[in-house]
C-alpha cells in the first residue's frame, strides 16, 4: 500500500507539473492551446486520485486542505468531460491547484518524512 506521503509527493508532483506547463500563458493563449489544456486537465485527475487515497486519518489532521473539492474535480473531469470550460479550468488551476501547491509543500519536509503517515 503506498503511503500518505507518496500520495502527497504524487499531489505536489502534479501542481508542479500544472504550473509549469501554464507558467507562460495567459488565458486567450491557453484557450487556443488544446495540448496544455489536456495536459493540465490530466494532472488535475492525478492529484484528485491521490487525493482520494490519502488516510482518513491524515486527512482529518489537515482539515486545512479541500480534499473533498480536490476529488469531486477529479471525478467530474472523468465523467463529464465533455462539459469541461477553460475558462474554468484556468481558474482551477490558478484557484486551488495553486492554493493545494501551498499548503501540501509544507507537509513534505527536506528529507521527505512526514507526520499522520498511513492508515
Amino acid at each position: 500500500m503506498r503511503s500518505d506521503l507518496v500520495r502527497l509527493k504524487d499531489m505536489l508532483d502534479a501542481s508542479l507539473r500544472i504550473a509549469e506547463f501554464a507558467s507562460d500563458m495567459n488565458l486567450e493563449s491557453f484557450n487556443k492551446d488544446l495540448k496544455t489544456q489536456s495536459a493540465v486537465q490530466h494532472q488535475i485527475m492525478v492529484m484528485g486520485e491521490a487525493a482520494s487515497k490519502v488516510s482518513r486519518t491524515f486527512k482529518t489532521q489537515h482539515p486545512g486542505i479541500p480534499w473533498a473539492d480536490i476529488t469531486q474535480l477529479r471525478n467530474f473531469y472523468i465523467h463529464a468531460y465533455h462539459q469541461v470550460d477553460t475558462v474554468r479550468l484556468w481558474r482551477t488551476l490558478h484557484g486551488m491547484v495553486a492554493d493545494v501547491e501551498r499548503k501540501i509543500a509544507p507537509l513534505i519536509s527536506a528529507d521527505g518524512s512526514n507526520t499522520g503517515d498511513g492508515e
